[in-house]
This record gives structure tokens, C-alpha cells and sequence, in this order.
């Protein structure tokens, strides 16, 4: 059976809207046919997989609980499963830190959300999570540490598209922008999940009252707002804030579990 959370059921079972939403349109063939490019009329019934059960908090099994806890961000629909041995299926939540090294730029729905689910890993009863991507378990210690790097990448992109946006600039000279300094090099579909990522940026330093834009000769145009205030919304105060991180000495004992990490993996390789 195909088991999902409710929320990312539409998207599982009709797997042509996260490629419509990436393209704004009907999908291009450049997207590949496994992701609905090219199929025309055909698109809606070719594309997708029937879910057979859709969880919310809670999936049982006989006799055992496993707890479902929703943490959108990288995905609309995004949710982990704590197993009752207290082992968390983590999915594409945490970007281990091979996917970090090869790709930098993470796809990400929305900045707020993902960066609300990074923090909370913190709070999750369980003692060792396994990421999409990865090779081993790894403990809670260490998947800590990785939000943290994961978190640390998102605010160096806030940072450099807020530079970038001390002179008006449009969305897609913004992503090229990006993709220069970190010599990313993209693929048709690699193209349009970093711009959705560039998009989240926005909706974020839009949100927050950090950026206005300006429509000029066929484009938009994003731009700093000088000397403005930011409104906070989370404490309804207003305030200078940039993206949420954890305080200084946690970002140290976080680094001391990063460099864990890797000695863990050493050990592992050396003894296999």
C-alpha cells in the first residue's frame, strides 16, 4: 500500500502539479515525460500514483503507533514518521551534507515554513533519524547539527539576495546572479526549482515588508527598501531580523556534532 500524509496526497496522486507549478503553464517536454512534459491532454491520467491511505498525526499498524508530524517548507506536503523505537523518517526535510556540497541551493516551498521545520526537529521525541539521500542513521545530536548547516545555507542565500537588491533587479537576473557566484550549473528542471527557491526568498522579504518591487519595460523589478522598518510578525513588534538561528553557543555545540558526523562516518567506512 502507498501511505501519505493527507496534505501531500493531491500532489502524489497527480504528480503533474509540481511540474505545472515550477513551468506556470501546461508542462514542456524539456521536464521529461516521468514528470508530465509532453503529455498534453493526456497529462492529468498519466501522471501520478494512487494513494491508498492518508494519515494525518497518527498511522497504526496491529498494535503499534507510529506518530505522523506535519513540517512543511521544502514541500507543500512535507511530513516525518517517528517510528515507536523512536527512529524519525526524515525525507527531504534535512539535506545531508553530500546534497549540500553538490547542489548549494536547496528547493524550498517557503522560507518561514522550512525554516519553522528546521526548529523544531529540536522538540521531536526520537533518538536517531534517517534523511533522504543519506547512507546511515544518524543520532538526534547529529541531525540537529545538519539543520543548522541547513539553515546556515539559507540565510547566506537571504543575505546575498538581500545585496543583490540594493539596486533594483529582476527575479530571473537575481537567480542568475546566484548561480554565478556558486557556479551551479543547471538542467532544464534544476533551472525552474532554483527559481521557485528565489521565488521563496521573495515571498519572504515581501511578507516581512523587506523589499518592494517596481514594474518597468516589460519587467518587475525587486528592490531593498531603504531605511525602512521590518515587521515582525511572529511577535507582532517591529524589528531589524534577519532569518532565525539558533544562539551562538548552540551554533557551536552544533559544529562539535557536525565534525561528530564525520568522524562517524570515518569510523563506519574504515570498519566496513
Amino acid at each position: 500500500e502507498l501511505i501519505a500524509h493527507y496534505q501531500a496526497k493531491p500532489y502524489i496522486e497527480n504528480l503533474y502539479i509540481g511540474t505545472a507549478y515550477l513551468s506556470s503553464s501546461s508542462i514542456p517536454s524539456f521536464f521529461g515525460r516521468r514528470n508530465g512534459g509532453g503529455l498534453g491532454r493526456d497529462m492529468m491520467k498519466d501522471c501520478g500514483y494512487r494513494v491508498d491511505l492518508a494519515v494525518n498525526t497518527e498511522l497504526i499498524i496491529g498494535s503499534e503507533r507510529f506518530e505522523i508530524v506535519y513540517l512543511p517548507g521544502h514541500a507543500a506536503g512535507q511530513a516525518v514518521l517517528i517510528t515507536p523505537d523512536k527512529v524519525c523518517y526524515l525525507g527531504d526535510l534535512v539535506m545531508y551534507h553530500h546534497i549540500i556540497d553538490t547542489y548549494d541551493m536547496p528547493f524550498l516551498f517557503s522560507i518561514e515554513l522550512q525554516t519553522d521545520s528546521l526548529m523544531r526537529l529540536e522538540e521531536l521525541d526520537f533518538e536517531y533519524g534517517l534523511i533522504a539521500h543519506g547512507k546511515n542513521f544518524y543520532t538526534k545530536d547529529e541531525i540537529v547539527a545538519l539543520a543548522d548547516r541547513n539553515l546556515a545555507v539559507m540565510e547566506r542565500y537571504e543575505q546575498d539576495i538581500l545585496q543583490l537588491l540594493e539596486q533594483p533587479m529582476s527575479r530571473e537576473n537575481i537567480l542568475a546572479s546566484l548561480l554565478c557566484k556558486n557556479q551551479i550549473e543547471c538542467t532544464y528542471a534544476s533551472y525552474h526549482y532554483n527559481n521557485s527557491t528565489v521565488g521563496a526568498f521573495l515571498a519572504k522579504l515581501a511578507n516581512q515588508g523587506r523589499i518592494t518591487y517596481n514594474y518597468k519595460e516589460g519587467k518587475i523589478f525587486y528592490s531593498v527598501i531603504s531605511g525602512g522598518v521590518i515587521w515582525n510578525t511572529e511577535n507582532g513588534k517591529e524589528c531589524c531580523c534577519p532569518m532565525r538561528l539558533r544562539s551562538r553557543s548552540s551554533r557551536e555545540n552544533s559544529r562539535v556534532s557536525e565534525r561528530n558526523i564525520r568522524q562517524g562516518e570515518n569510523i563506519r567506512r574504515s570498519n566496513s
